[in-house]
């Protein structure tokens, strides 16, 4: 199993609500893109693009519902580590999409998380496992969700961290081939599972 975690260097916290949102510096540019130039074979692979902003999504290749599950987190220092959003748009060349574009060309000003994502390259016909959850200033969980989806070789994927009321989801969209102005249509994708 391999987990994919990006680190930061936290400064401080500002409380909002109750929840923690973490201050980096005040930031008036665009978020800070890295291309990672990862070999990608689209016969046995797939990529996805992680959508983040006040918590963080992260991904878990080669992993079921089961071993996540056995495995869980239950440290606070790492579950709060775990919940804090990136700081930095890291791309491995994946097919630009309306929202990926709109991140790259919309500056984010201001205190607090920026909305950036992260690519990832997986492989095909394995299970994946992407979780979230957002924590309150006293450490308790105030959403939690985690879901399975198994990636096809040659597909790409676009998943962000949802919230509506006291529920939170994470949603999915599969990236098509069809474009224009080089930008890529996107359509939902539901064949995911709710880990326990």
């Amino acid at each position: 199993m391999i987990k994919t975690f990006l680190f930061i260097s936290v400064l401080g916290f500002s409380l909002t609500g109750c929840v923690a949102v973490p201050i980096l510096a005040m930031q008036h540019g665009q978020p800070t893109q890295t291309l990672n130039n990862a070999a990608y074979d689209k016969q046995t692979q797939s990529r996805l693009r992680v959508y983040s902003q006040y918590a963080n999504v992260n991904t878990y290749t080669n992993t079921s519902c089961n071993e996540w599950s056995s495995k869980k987190i239950k440290n606070y220092f790492n579950s709060v580590m775990t919940s804090l959003p990136n700081t930095e748009t890291i791309s491995v060349g994946m097919p630009a999409t309306k929202d990926s574009q709109s991140i790259l060309k919309t500056p984010q000003k201001g205190w607090g998380p920026k909305l950036t994502f992260k690519e990832v390259i997986l492989e095909a016909n394995k299970p994946v496992v992407l979780d979230a959850r957002r924590v309150e200033t006293t450490a308790r969980y105030t959403c939690q969700v985690a879901v399975s989806f198994t990636p096809e070789a040659g597909n790409d994927y676009e998943a962000w961290y949802s919230e509506n009321n006291d529920t939170c989801s994470i949603k999915f969209n599969k990236i098509t081939e069809n474009k224009t102005d080089n930008l890529y249509s996107t359509q939902d994708f539901d064949n995911i599972s709710m880990c326990k």
